[in-house]
């Protein structure tokens, strides 16, 4: 009996020795306590993957050479200031022209394009046109910027209304300091042309130099696509020249507003 028992245990000691040598796993598949699996898939990074739509927007962040479009329009107010020479007669019949001011304030629709390409770090150069046209009424008549004590009569017609239209052209630098959308800045500074005309009178043009400053803030709506508003201020100064320097007139003219915009980059 005690023979028997040693057997038994003298066979079972390799067997256990054996198993032990083998790894944790080998053991539990040779003896069927699992199935044979291959390894799963690896996990994907979870950060990664939420940061994902993240990622592609700053790929898609003015980066150099992508088309940049933007175009934006809302409501503002174009005020039109204009140093005119008006003539003042004396009593001899003589004239002198002095220079004058007359105001004309109106409200409109103003409408502003760009085009342009990104140069990276959220930075987008292009081309940029503003217009704007309204009827601006004007409350006062000439206000002399001089006097003659010998002047008997002046010429202050003035303008009630008249047609104003403005038009700027010109470089413009755009910025996104988060890189896609949100908080933005434009500038641009360029060639005015100014045309007013009054009921019954001939047309008057200038031109001259402007600039346009925007705040805005964009929604992308998609990875290329976004809805904003912003603050526009407009303003120029633009003059008429002559030969004779008495008839040179110089016009100051400033066109805040508040637009929605789309923006394709």
């Amino acid at each position: 009996m005690r023979g028997a028992v040693r057997r038994r245990m003298g066979t079972g000691i390799p067997l256990i020795l054996a198993g032990l040598a083998l790894s944790p796993g080998a053991l539990a598949e040779q003896y069927g306590f699992i199935e044979d699996h291959e390894a799963p898939a690896p996990r994907p990074n979870a950060k990664a993957g939420s940061n994902g739509a993240a990622d592609a927007k700053a790929v898609a962040s003015h980066d150099a050479g992508d088309f940049f479009f933007r175009a934006d329009t809302g409501f503002g107010s174009f005020s039109h200031r204009a140093v005119v020479p008006v003539p003042t007669y004396a009593e001899d019949s003589t004239s002198i022209f002095r220079p004058s001011v007359v105001s004309l304030q109106g409200a409109g629709f103003p409408i502003h394009l760009t085009l342009g390409f990104g140069v990276g770090g959220g930075v987008a150069l292009g081309v940029s046109g503003f217009y704007v046209a309204t009827e601006g009424e004007s409350s006062d008549s000439y206000e002399s910027l001089g006097s003659s004590s010998d002047s008997s009569s002046s010429y202050a017609v003035g303008w009630t209304k008249a047609d104003m239209t403005y038009a700027l052209i010109g470089p413009t630098l755009t910025w996104y300091p988060m890189r896609h959308a949100g908080l933005n800045f434009e500038l641009a500074i360029g060639y005015g042309w100014s045309d007013v005309e009054a009921s019954g009178q001939e047309a008057i043009v200038s031109t001259g130099v402007g600039a346009s400053l925007a705040i805005g803030y964009d929604w992308a709506v998609s990875d290329r696509v976004a809805l904003g508003a912003l603050i526009r201020l407009v303003g120029g100064r633009v003059s008429i020249t002559d030969s004779d320097p008495d008839l040179a007139e110089t016009r100051t003219l400033s066109a805040p507003a508040v637009a929605f915009s789309v923006t394709y980059f």
